[in-house]
């Protein structure tokens, strides 16, 4: 698994939370975060957000524009 999936993936398994407990906080459902994991969907520009500011307080617009920038190449290809 490569792109936008795969390190979303890689950072929620080296996070402390489970995919339920930031589904919960960025107010998704964990089948939504399960499929962004998969790579099935994108998150919103919302939820995206939510999650950045939940995994990387301190450097949430960094890893924001991080995310951003892989979906966006993702979705042009």
């Amino acid at each position: 698994m490569r792109g936008f999936a795969g390190w979303l993936a890689g950072n929620v398994r080296a996070s402390e939370y489970t995919r339920q407990e930031i589904a919960d906080h960025i107010g998704v459902s964990k089948a939504a975060v399960d499929k962004w994991m998969a790579g099935d969907q994108y998150p919103r520009v919302v939820p995206l957000f939510r999650l950045c500011s939940l995994l990387w307080p301190s450097d949430r617009d960094a890893k924001f524009l991080i995310a951003t920038g892989m979906i966006e190449r993702e979705a042009l290809s």
